[in-house]
């Protein structure tokens, strides 16, 4: 299990020399780069102004009820429930761990319909951009949760983070990566906790840095030519913020979350 901690201090870890100090340059599913079919979102200025313009509005509460928790549907009967119950399957704990698991699959459910590759002109065959978009999500989450400390929000956060740590590593393995997948993912986990750090260091004023320019340069390697997309990304981080200030803890932490869907519509097919 990886440990969430704290505070993390690293060292300058970024997206390429990542890449170079593991050997897999060759590995194109592992390279971000923009399609031929992702980039024909940019083949004109209407489409990204009008997204930056949906982007523009007024927050809304995420809120989205998921229904209650439910039993296996072997376990569906009066004897069953009784069973579950006395098992703990209905406890306060219980409901946290589902309540992660239903959030985790949210973030999932917003990344893996391929709207947002679309919108931000990222090819989902390559596995660092849906990889960008999953721990960007992430964050949001942790940064949302960040001055609660009570043990239920750290057993919270902990579980999703498994969650996402579980899921990160099997779709490198789904991509065809066989070999160091150990230390991938050791490279993956700082590139979360430097990008995490510096976003949260824009926040607080302790960095002149913008959205864009930490977006550009944990995800894009510091490419000019993508200061575009970095800049459409951090437009959507910086309302969903808003959006989930607006959504209450215990509906985030009970998975009774959707993200904001409005502004892709043109997107999804």
């Amino acid at each position: 299990m990886q440990t969430l901690p704290q505070r993390i201090v690293l060292g300058s870890f970024r997206f390429a020399s990542a890449i170079n100090n593991l050997g897999l340059l060759n590995h194109d599913i592992l390279v971000p780069s923009c399609s031929g079919a992702a980039a024909g979102v940019y083949s004109t200025q209407a489409q990204p102004l009008q997204l930056a313009h949906a982007l523009s509005a007024p927050p809304q509460s995420l809120f989205y009820d998921r229904g209650e928790l439910q039993p296996p549907p072997d376990l569906d009967n009066k004897f069953g429930r009784f069973l579950m119950r006395i098992m703990g399957f209905y406890s306060h704990k219980s409901r946290l761990l589902h309540g992660g698991q239903t959030l985790y699959d949210a973030v999932k459910e917003q990344v893996d319909d391929g709207a947002l590759h679309r919108a931000f002109g990222l090819d989902p065959k390559v596995f660092f951009s849906t990889y960008t978009l999953l721990s960007l999500h992430m964050w949001l989450i942790i940064h949302r949760l960040g001055s609660r400390t009570d043990p239920d929000a750290k057993w919270f956060k902990q579980r999703l983070y498994n969650h996402f740590q579980n899921d990160v590593e099997r779709r490198i393995y789904a991509s065809g990566v066989e070999v160091g997948v150990s230390r991938w993912t050791k490279k993956l986990e700082n590139i979360f906790y430097s990008s995490g750090i510096a976003l949260d260091q824009v926040l607080s004023g302790e960095s002149k840095d913008s959205f864009t320019d930490v977006i550009l340069l944990n995800f894009f390697g510091n490419e000019a030519v993508k200061r575009g997309q970095a800049a459409l990304i951090a437009g959507y981080l910086q309302r969903e913020l808003r959006c989930l200030q607006e959504t209450d803890d215990d509906a985030i932490m009970g998975g009774h979350v959707r993200f904001s869907q409005e502004p892709f519509k043109a997107y999804r097919k």
